[in-house]
């Protein structure tokens, strides 16, 4: 017997059109509000509504380097349809920004298993002394959908 949890892949979700950010520091709730290109309606210091579908938020968040770890675990979102109206039950639903953009990293993976697009290199150990090659390593990477070779998200945001 298996587990529902264990066996079902999550995606993003595709139907909002509006987020609501919001997060345990009012800094960071400025940073979002500075660092993002979308309309934006800011009614207090306390939250963001921001009019961009999930993926291209994220999309953009990726692209900047400038939120830390605990920036990413104490910015929350919750994805809205445009008629919807914030409430106290719809705060239940709020995901941080970590979750979803390592859901949003885990959609390449979920493509490169797909189309099986794992490329192997074979890089020789040498023996420094005999200057003789004794052994192999094997590095397997992947290349996503848009032809990029994919790597750890910390390492890719430093090369950037």
């Amino acid at each position: 017997m298996s587990c529902k949890k264990c066996t079902t892949i999550l995606s993003l979700p595709n139907d909002s059109v509006q987020l609501l950010v919001f997060a345990s520091h009012e800094y960071m709730v400025e940073k979002i509000n500075y660092h993002v290109s979308f309309k934006i309606n800011r009614e207090n210091s306390e939250f963001l509504i921001i009019y961009a579908d999930l993926e291209s938020f994220l999309s953009e968040i990726t692209s900047k380097n400038v939120f830390t770890p605990l920036d990413l675990d104490n910015i929350s979102l919750i994805p809205m349809e445009s008629d919807k109206q914030i409430s106290f039950g719809l705060f239940k639903k709020a995901k941080t920004l970590s979750y979803y953009l390592n859901l949003y990293h885990s959609n390449d993976l979920k493509w490169i298993l797909d189309n099986e697009s794992i490329i192997i290199y074979f890089q020789p150990i040498l023996d420094a002394k005999n200057k003789t090659v004794v052994a192999y390593e094997r590095l397997a990477r992947g290349v996503k959908a848009d032809e990029t070779i994919s790597c750890h998200q910390k390492k890719c945001l430093m090369q950037q």
